[in-house]
Order: C-alpha cells, then structure tokens, then sequence
C-alpha cells in the first residue's frame, strides 16, 4: 500500500498544489518533502490526516481537547474542528468567490487506485458548514463509487469513516503512521511504563471497547428508565451507590497518580545526591558500593510491597472462606452437588414429557392399521396401557442423592453451581503456613532494608562539608519509604473498591435481570451490563496478551537506532513496567539517561505497535529528527529507511539536509521542494521537483 498523490485546493497557503509518488521499490522507499518552517510543511500532514478521518483526526495532529472517551470531549471537539477548519481556509479563496477546500488523497491498494477526497464548505463569511461536509471515495480505474446509494450528510461520514477503519487503518492506531517528531520528542517526556501501556491500547482498540463498555452502561440506563416498579427503588439506590464508587475510585486514583509523581521527583532527587555522595568518595569502588546498596534497597523495596499485596488478599478472600470451617464447606459441596443431580434430572424428565404427545400420536396411528383391526374400546385400552408405561419411566421420582428441592436458586445453571464448588476445594489448599511463610518474609525484608538505609546514610567515606547532603539522603528516603507505603495502602484501597464496585454491577445485573424479565426494555438492559462486564474482562487480559510481542520488537528497533551498544534487551512486564537491560543484565533506568535516548525508547515503541499491527499502511513523519543530538539522528534515519513500505519525510532546512541526507540519499526515490510567498496579504505556498541544496540553494 502507498499515497500516489495527495492534492490539495484553498487549503491553507496550498490555494492549489498537488504532489504525485512513484511506487516505493526495493531499498528505495523514501519521499523526502522539504519546507522551512512555516511554508506549508505540518499543513500538508494535517491534511493528509484530516482527509482520512475528519473531526476524528484532531488527536493524531495534536489539536483535540481531551481523551475520546469523555462524552464532553465530542462537543469541545467539534468547537475546535470548526475554528481549525475557518483558519484553514486558504485567505485568497472567499475573494475569489470560492467557498469551499478540499484534499483528495489517492492510495494504491493490492494494485487498485483508492481515491478518498474530503470537501469542506463554508458560508459568505468563511464560516464553516459542518452539516454540507463531504467525503467521496472511488475504486479501481474507472473510479467506481464506493458506499450505499443515497446515504448522505453524518450518515454518509459516518459510513466513509468505518470503510476507512477496515480497509485502511483505525484512527486508534494512526498516530503511530502518522506522526510528528515534535509530538514524539513530548511524549517521550512520559514515564515509560505509561508509553507502553498506551501504545498497546492502541494498537488493541482498547479505547474503542472502552467506549462501548460506557455506551452500554448508559443504554442499559436509559432502558431501566424506561419501565418502573416496585423493586425501582433498589435499583436507583444500587446506580446511586455505583456512582459514589466511582468518584472515590477516581478520587484515589488521582491521589495514586499524584504520590507516584512525587515518588518519581525524589527519586531523581536521590540519583543525584548519591552521584554527589559517591563522587566525594574518590573511587569507583565506593561509587560502586553505594549504588549496589541502592540497588539491593529499591528491590526490597518491590519485594516488600508485592509481599504485602499477597498478604493482604490471602486474609482478605481465602481467610474469610477457611474460617467458615471444613465441615461446612463440605455439606455445601454435598448439597450443590445433589441439586446439579437434580436439575439434570428435572430437565431430562421434562424433555421426556415434551414428547409423550407425539408418542401417543404415532401410538395412535400404529393401532389404527392392526389386522384384524380391533374395536374402539381394544384400542383405547392398548394406547391406555401405552401411555401409562412411558410414564412409569420416571418412577421412582428422583434418583439417587438428587435434592428434594433447589436451596441455591439464585446460582441459576450447573456451570454456576460448579463454579462454587472448584471455589471451595481450593480453600482447603491455602494453609495458615503461606500467611506465616509471607508475613516473617516481610519482617526480614524490612529489617534488611533498615539496615541498608542506615549504612548509605552513614558512609563514612564523604567528607566533613557534605554532612548536609548526607542528611537530605537520609530524609528523602525515608520521604520516598513513606510515600512508597501510602502508594501501597491506596493500592490496596483501590482494589478494595475495585471489587466493591465490580460486586454492586453484579448487584445491579441480576436485579435488573430479574425484574420483569418478560419486559423487553428490562432484558435488552439486563444483556447490555453484562456485555459491557465481558469487555471489561476482555480489556483486563488484553495488554499483558501483547507485552513479548512488543518487548521483542521494541528491542530490535532501539538496537538499530541507538549509536550505543550497551542495551541488550528492553523487557516489558505484563503490568508495563518497563527494565532496559544491559549485557549484565543491570537495568540502565538506574541511571541517567539523555532526551535523545528517551525519544529513540518513544521511537521504538512505535515502531514496535507498527510492527506487531502487521499493517503496511504508509509512513508520514512531520520533522523527523526533531530535537534528537546529532549522534541519534543518523541511526533514526537509517531504521526509517530499512521500514517496509513508503515512508514520506516532511522536513526543515535544519533536518534533513548534509551528512544525515547523505545516510540515506540512496533510499530516496523522490524529492519536493515547498516555497512560500506572499503577495498583496495572500499565502501562496507551492510544489516544485528538487530539495535543499538543489537549483543553486544551500543545504
């Protein structure tokens, strides 16, 4: 797949321009379209973005309000495309009495030419029309229009958009084809583990399921409101009780997010005064000793708090269980086992009685042709004696060990009655020995810890005049220790209020589905909560799904870019806790790492979402080498040349141009150049062959 021509009218400076791509080719794939900074360089990508997804495509050019699952972000949104969509207006064209832009974007697809063009119209005054917005999309040579006959205005986007997202690419996924090194460069500002788990999302749709997840909740809402009755009370009280839920759970995840940001900016603090500390001890022994204690510190200290979360759920939910005692659990087990019994007894039994009818038909039929044919009162006897013995089929009544009656209906199928049965076979495999075992390991890690924070604070190597920075060492980890623990303890809150919640939308799922469930409102409501709790689920074990796939191919794209060897492997936990690890196996997060090396982490997980999405949908990078140092830039360039597929580059005088043009002059297959000029209060930016340091210019 690759853009053949991407063409341009009253968009911004562009009042009519249109750029046409060779083919890419075997190891040549890059488009290289040079502009110094404001001619026309970041208009031609958001076009490029626009024209694919309309008011979808802020987020991938930076210009959306806030995250796409806020219902409020929709209106916010729509108020910015619109005053995005007037200054992008070219500002000769309402002179010229044209009141409308566009770009078509043309790709070839298996060979087939895709041509997608987006018209925007505007009135007198140059104010946008969002309800005359237009997409056509064509097919083949002969340009066949695509989509149904007669669909129109948001009924029409919306199908164009859906086409898009199957036959193309999803705008979940498009910022990381579609990109700016400028947005780049601030996202690898980011904790890591947050890129991660971000770039996985999307590369997973999670945000879309997410969104479903919200929109059934809210049909399931809107249906309950639609039937009331007696038991609406409890019903009202349960969402009541959900939405308090719901803001504690948001009140302590932002109490989370907050201490962990603090935790962060300390612990850089302690870097740096221990480099101090070490530095003073004038050898790399002590510098050695001090950051292996520090090392052995910040593992216990992950150890501690693992420990502890393990403790906390053995007393939580297995303590609970054995205390009710074995004997019970037992009679449990023995009853639920006889009402299994007796539920396949009730259902076989009743399978039985569906086909006595047909039975006594067929019965019926058979006697009618006996020879010689019997009188009326031989045959009622004979279908008599027939009915009475199919009967007796099912005596005596029950079979063995089958319950007299159903005690537990609310566990409606044998599936559930099993499932509680596994449950309480395995309390008897937690033993008082695993809490004892945890809580002494516990006890030894904190008192080892103690001991390592009194011997960093106490080195006696530094000098006399860094008393100070010896004490500010001593006090910012035990800040960092307390904070650790209040992250621990919200942690735990937070998974206390997980399952409280989780158990009010069970609540709320089985009332509402037991409640008038002949009402079809009340089932259609019933089926969306619990739809919108197997997304739930589904997103939960979606990420770590995809954590080997991406560590590996993250690796091998940082290898390549990085101009140091010293990173063997970048390794991703199934939590997105991310390690990048040297030959030793030392995980050189530890110590400083620079802005450049930061953004190639960014870069490789890009490429490493592009890699595990199996597209090969193009390339389009807005400065490429933004703020990357001169050693990165280099090893950037060659990784982006090496990508299968098109990969089009947009880039200043600064950029690309010398010695890291020269890296890959041999990958470059075409070569624009943009100029701008401006006549009268008129933008004009235009297309021309060549680049920098091409026609007599300086590179």
């Amino acid at each position: 797949m690759h853009i053949s021509q991407i063409a341009l009218q009253n968009w911004k400076a562009y009042a009519s321009a249109a750029f046409d791509f060779p083919a890419p080719e075997p190891g040549q794939n890059i488009v290289l379209i040079g502009a110094e900074n404001g001619h026309g360089k970041t208009s031609l990508f958001q076009a490029i973005v626009l024209c694919l997804f309309g008011q979808h495509g802020l987020d991938v050019i930076g210009e959306s309000s806030s995250p796409r699952e806020r219902p409020s972000a929709q209106k916010q949104d729509s108020k910015i495309y619109k005053e995005f969509l007037e200054r992008a207006l070219h500002n000769g064209a309402i002179a010229a009495n044209q009141r409308s832009c566009s770009v078509k974007l043309t790709l070839v697809v298996d060979g087939v030419p895709l041509e997608i063009k987006r018209v925007w119209h505007f009135t007198d005054r140059g104010r946008y029309c969002p309800q005359d917005e237009e997409i056509q999309i064509y097919m083949g040579a002969g340009r066949r229009a695509v989509g149904p006959v007669g669909l129109s205005g948001e009924d029409r986007l919306e199908w164009c958009r859906d086409f898009i997202q199957k036959n193309l690419i999803p705008v979940e996924l498009a910022h990381f084809f579609l990109f700016d090194g400028e947005q780049v460069s601030s996202m690898a500002e980011r904790e890591q583990s947050t890129q991660v788990r971000d770039g996985i999302q999307g590369l997973l749709g999670i945000p879309v399921l997410n969104n479903l997840a919200a929109n059934l909740r809210d049909y399931a809402k809107n249906r309950r409101s639609e039937v009331r009755d007696a038991t609406d009370d409890r019903v009202q009280e349960l969402e009541k009780e959900i939405e308090q839920i719901e803001k504690e759970q948001a009140r302590q995840a932002a109490s989370l997010s907050e201490a962990k940001d603090k935790a962060g900016d300390l612990k850089q603090e302690r870097e740096k005064l221990t480099r101090d500390l070490t530095a003073a001890g004038g050898t790399a022994v002590s510098q050695a000793s001090v950051q292996s204690k520090i090392g052995l510190m910040k593992d216990l200290e992950r150890q501690i708090g693992k420990d502890e979360s393990q403790l906390d759920r053995l007393m939580q939910k297995e303590m609970a269980l054995a205390l009710t005692g074995q004997k019970l659990r037992r009679d449990v087990i023995a009853r639920l086992k006889s009402e299994i019994i007796r539920g396949e007894w009730e259902s076989a039994k009743n399978h039985a009685t569906r086909h006595l009818d047909r039975f006594m038909s067929g019965m019926k039929s058979g006697v009618s042709g006996i020879e010689p044919a019997l009188n009326q009162r031989q045959s009622e006897d004979v279908l008599h004696v027939a009915r009475s013995e199919y009967s007796k089929l099912w005596e005596p009544p029950l079979p063995k060990n089958c319950a007299d009656e159903f005690l537990h209906p609310y566990l409606g199928s044998e599936s559930d009655r099993s499932m509680v049965i596994r449950r309480l076979d395995e309390v008897d495999k937690t033993g008082a020995t695993s809490i004892t075992d945890l809580a002494e390991r516990i006890a030894k890690s904190e008192a080892q810890r103690k001991k390592l924070r009194n011997e960093i604070a106490t080195t006696k190597d530094i000098a006399p005049d860094l008393e100070s920075k010896r004490k500010g060492l001593s006090e910012i980890n035990d800040r960092i220790s307390s904070l650790d623990k209040g992250q621990r303890d919200i942690e735990r809150d937070l998974e206390g209020i997980k399952s409280n919640l989780t158990q009010r939308r069970a609540d709320l799922a089985r009332l509402t589905g037991r409640r008038n469930q002949a009402r079809r409102s009340q089932r259609l409501a019933f089926r969306a909560e619990l739809s919108a709790a197997t997304i739930d689920e589904i997103v939960r074990q979606a990420v770590p799904s995809q954590v080997d796939a991406i560590s590996k191919n993250m690796t091998a794209a940082y290898r390549k870019m990085s101009s140091k060897a010293v990173v063997k492997q970048i390794k991703v936990d199934e939590h997105c806790n991310v390690k990048m690890l040297n030959s030793k196996g030392k995980d050189l997060r530890d110590h400083d790492i620079s802005a450049g090396e930061k953004q190639l982490f960014t870069q490789s997980l890009f490429s490493a979402v592009i890699a595990v999405s199996g597209r090969l949908f193009p390339l389009v990078v807005d400065t490429p080498v933004a703020r990357l140092d001169e050693k990165h830039r280099k090893g950037m360039l060659k990784h982006l040349a090496q990508r299968e597929g098109q990969v089009i580059l947009l880039s200043t005088d600064t950029e690309v141009v010398g010695d890291y043009l020269e890296t890959i002059r041999v990958n470059v297959q075409a070569k624009f150049r943009v100029r701008f000029e401006s006549e009268d209060g008129v933008d004009r930016s235009t297309v021309h062959q060549g680049y920098f340091g091409e026609d007599g210019e300086e590179s």
